[in-house]
């Protein structure tokens, strides 16, 4: 996912962000990288040198580690943008900020809701496992494979009359 104006995915600048985080002995900002809600949302465009844009970092967290964080909020969110900043550097002099919040994972009855974020590396992990399996899982299905489970393609008529089926004419001009 590339919300955050980077020519790279979002998650190898928060991953960056982490060791970056980790390396400088800042491990409570790093946990919050990697076990947080990370989402990247465009604020505003500012008119500044030309046009700068401005993205505000979002980090849910589990709301007893925001409890748990009380007025060491703001520093945190400073240490975490200081080092966004500087990994987003290299892509040129868009402003970011950071902004934590509680996490709302669960309501009472809804089983389905409840547990805490699923952390970087697994989420990595899963899209590697997808992509070693073949799993079409991103638009990746060829257009015959999207339109069989709506249509019929093996039954019905083509209109161009060098094909008995739509799923052979349909293969020819968008596979073949």
């Amino acid at each position: 996912m590339r919300d955050g104006g980077f020519p790279v995915d979002d998650e190898d600048v928060l991953e960056t962000m982490a060791r970056m985080l980790a390396a400088a002995g800042e491990t409570e900002a790093a946990s919050l990288i990697r076990s947080g809600r990370c989402k990247f949302e465009w604020d505003h465009r500012d008119n500044w040198n030309g046009g700068t844009d401005c993205y505000v970092l979002r980090i849910a967290i589990a709301a007893e580690n925001f409890v748990a964080i009380g007025d060491r909020k703001t520093a945190l969110e400073g240490v975490i943008v200081k080092r966004l900043e500087e990994a987003a550097s290299q892509f040129g002099t868009d402003w970011y900020s950071v902004a934590l919040s509680p996490m709302i994972v669960s309501m009472p009855g809804r089983p389905d809701l409840e547990g805490g974020p699923v952390s970087y590396s697994v989420r990595r992990a899963i899209i590697d496992l997808l992509r070693q399996e073949d799993v079409p899982w991103r638009g990746e299905l060829s257009d015959v494979d999207f339109l069989a489970p709506v249509f019929d393609l093996d039954v019905m008529p083509s209109h161009d009359s060098r094909f008995k089926t739509a799923g052979q004419d349909i293969w020819q001009h968008r596979v073949n």
